[in-house]
């Protein structure tokens, strides 16, 4: 038995474009995980996989797509 947390976020908060060529205002490595962070804690299902002193141990995965998208996995058992 075992739960999972999934969460998308973003590498940049946005682009702006200077003559057709685009500036972009990227996000640190901790704001990444202090927005995953509070995302799963402002979602009750992953508040409660999180919260739960059932687990004894966690797996996290980050993977980065083509299209700037920051995907994290959380691992619970």
């Amino acid at each position: 038995m075992g739960a999972e947390n999934i969460f998308q976020n973003n590498l940049y908060s946005s682009i702006t474009y200077y003559g057709g060529i685009p500036s972009y205002d990227w996000n640190t490595q901790e704001e990444i995980a202090e927005s995953t962070v509070q995302g799963g804690m402002n979602s009750p299902g992953h508040r409660k996989n999180i919260l739960n002193a059932y687990w004894k141990s966690e797996g996290i995965g980050v993977a980065i797509s083509k299209d700037d998208k920051v995907y994290i996995t959380e691992d619970f058992c």
